[in-house]
This record gives structure tokens, C-alpha cells and sequence, in this order.
């Protein structure tokens, strides 16, 4: 993938799950970064700060779930764009960092891209 697509961190420790949001975001044009936990995702922000954006699950094994990795990223890089998705109960507002969203499982591509365009946009 060409160094000029945008990257993402893609978080998530359902592996089918991973890998069918993983082609969905690289048919967007992003250049992605996978992990397993949000243990993993920081260990992987601790060696790189370029990304643009990440989408995380909520639930997730580690010390950290991923609403906690989610407020970590905007408190390291406030730029970076954050999608919180998730197959249990939505977020309260007050429990998400400033300017993320949220998308329900299953995902589809198509809500995927209409809900990184709305991040976009704010």
C-alpha cells in the first residue's frame, strides 16, 4: 500500500471480524495498522504517531477496553479521527472522546464510509 493513503489503526480482537473491516477501510484508500487489544494498539502508538485514524472495538481482552485506548488517542493525537464500533450497547456521549462517533455491528462498508465522511466533516 502507497505511503500517501491515509493510515488507520484498526482494533479489534475478533479475528474474522478484523480482517472484513481490515478490506473495507483499504478499499477506502487507507493504509492500515492491525491490533488485537488495546495493549497492543498502544505499544504500536508508542513506536508510530502518523495515523489518522482509529476505529476500535469496545470490548476487548487487556487492561484496557476500547473507549479507554479511544480517549488515550485523542489525548496523544487530537487530529486523529476515532470510530468506536461495537456489537453490545451503544456509548453514552460523556463515555467518548470529543469528535469520535459510533458505529453499531455488524458494519457494513457502506455505513463505514458515510460515518468516516461525517468524521471528516466535523
Amino acid at each position: 500500500m502507497d505511503d500517501q493513503n491515509p493510515r488507520s489503526l484498526l482494533v479489534e480482537d475478533d479475528g474474522l471480524i478484523r480482517m472484513d473491516l481490515a478490506i473495507m477501510l483499504e478499499e477506502m484508500g487507507y493504509s492500515l495498522t492491525e491490533a488485537s487489544s488495546a495493549d497492543q494498539a498502544l505499544d504500536l502508538l508508542n513506536e508510530s504517531t502518523g495515523f489518522e485514524l482509529l476505529v476500535t472495538d469496545i470490548d476487548m481482552p487487556g487492561a484496557m477496553n476500547g473507549l479507554a485506548l479511544a480517549i488515550a488517542v485523542r489525548d496523544r493525537l487530537p487530529q486523529c479521527q476515532i470510530l468506536i464500533v461495537s456489537g453490545g450497547r451503544p456509548p453514552r456521549p460523556d463515555e467518548m472522546p470529543t469528535g469520535s462517533r459510533f458505529l453499531p455491528k455488524p458494519v457494513t462498508s457502506s455505513a463505514l464510509e458515510e460515518t468516516i465522511r461525517a468524521l471528516n466533516a466535523a
